[in-house]
């Protein structure tokens, strides 16, 4: 499968950036209870990417997802309940390259969430020499954070998260999955022409 699109890493998210001049943190948030599901860099529990296809991961994992389907470049699709505000990237033949969801309820084992945790959390979670700015911006004007769990620049294929924020730096979706997939900014491409009818994470 070709590479159609590369996300770009501009530097590294620091404390001191991050922190400065911004009110006292908020308490850490809280892990989600053992029967909450949960996203890491390499997916979902049961459902990792690289080794899941779209349909077993709806059959098994999220059974009572609504998916709609739209192809982005001859290589790449984008499948996305709208309502759910869930979204899976996937090579043309269904193998999941990254999840996306903006949902409050599906956060990281670590109780990240989207709604309830900003970027100073992700520095109190996971350490500042593990975060990075990525050379884009999101669509509600913050910053693109880049959680790389190996502490180095990602190669094509390892696992990260992505996490995009709001310009008071709130965090508004997750990503997670293979690089650079789970950084496009229009999931399959960056700059993509995006796909007709398919509303959120394309609206």
């Amino acid at each position: 499968m070709r590479l159609s699109g590369r996300a770009k890493i501009v530097g590294p998210v620091t404390a001191l950036t991050l922190v400065a001049c911004s009110p006292p943190a908020p308490p850490r948030p809280t892990p989600p209870g053992p029967d909450r599901l949960t996203l890491s860099a390499s997916g979902l529990p049961g459902a990792p990417v690289g080794r899941t296809s779209v349909h077993a991961m709806q059959e098994d994992v999220l059974p009572g997802l609504d998916l709609f389907s739209a192809g982005q470049t001859e290589d790449c699709s984008i499948h996305v309940d709208r309502q759910a505000r869930f979204a899976v990237v996937t090579t043309d033949d269904g193998m999941v390259l990254a999840y996306v969801t903006a949902e409050p309820d599906l956060g990281t084992a670590e109780g990240i969430a989207v709604g309830a945790s900003t970027v100073d959390d992700l520095v109190a979670t996971y350490g500042a020499d593990s975060l990075a700015d990525l050379d884009t911006v999101s669509k509600q004007g913050g910053p693109m954070v880049l959680h790389s769990p190996d502490r180095g620049a990602p190669r094509d294929g390892d696992t990260v998260m992505v996490f995009e924020t709001r310009a008071d730096r709130s965090l508004t979706e997750i990503r997670a999955g293979l690089w650079p997939w789970a950084a496009m900014a229009d999931y399959c491409q960056d700059r993509n022409p995006r796909a007709a009818n398919i509303g959120w994470p394309l609206e």
